[in-house]
């Protein structure tokens, strides 16, 4: 379906589906629905090496994306589970598109790590606008490592959610520096010689 396996897709509607009821309130946009999968996925990465909805995602311009996102939305209202229409904006060229869900998702789709990172997504997310989501996004690694103005549309690799955490903080680097320069000979020396050792 959709240009997904079955699998793919099972895992993305339900995912669409859970975040859709549980903002309902905030009528989310498909951009505001996008950066909540986004969250989704990448928060349950760092924790268990795993995405939620099984999908790929590429640096675009406004952040990361869901790939095959329209395909996506387009067989979840084929197959009833959700209704898209447009809301004119005030002062706005464009109207925004809004997702109803007319299912539920299905809760035995989820791992219980899963269910609490949904949680913690609609706790963080939903109540703020896409444009927010997309601005936070930019700030947030691993998008300003991958964007590229001249090449967009790079997929962003798995490993890149996690990676940076890895990388040196000025800390880090401080500490990397002191230690390095009290094992040198005459450095260690001298420090042995102030604690009379």
């Amino acid at each position: 379906k959709c240009g997904m396996n079955a699998k793919t897709y099972r895992k993305a509607a339900n995912t669409v589906l859970y975040l859709l009821e549980h903002c309902r309130d905030a009528r989310p946009g498909v951009t505001h629905l996008l950066k909540m999968l986004w969250y989704a996925d990448y928060w349950h990465y760092q924790q268990q090496l795993q995405f939620v909805t099984d999908g790929e995602y590429i640096a675009a311009e406004r952040g990361p994306l869901f790939v095959g996102y329209e395909p996506l939305l387009e067989q979840m209202e084929k197959d009833g589970a959700i209704q898209r229409h447009e809301v004119p904006v005030f002062g706005g060229a464009k109207p925004k598109i809004e997702c109803e869900p007319l299912m539920e998702a299905d809760e035995a789709a989820f791992s219980e790590s899963e269910f609490r990172v949904l949680r913690r997504v609609v706790a963080e997310c939903g109540s703020e606008t896409g444009n927010a989501l997309s601005l936070r996004t930019h700030t947030e690694s691993p998008w300003p490592l991958i964007w590229d103005a001249e090449s967009p549309s790079k997929r962003i690799p798995r490993i890149a959610l996690r990676w940076i955490e890895n990388l040196p903080v000025d800390d880090d680097i401080v500490k990397g520096k002191a230690k390095a320069a009290v094992e040198r000979p005459h450095v260690a020396h001298e420090v042995a010689a102030l604690l009379g050792a």
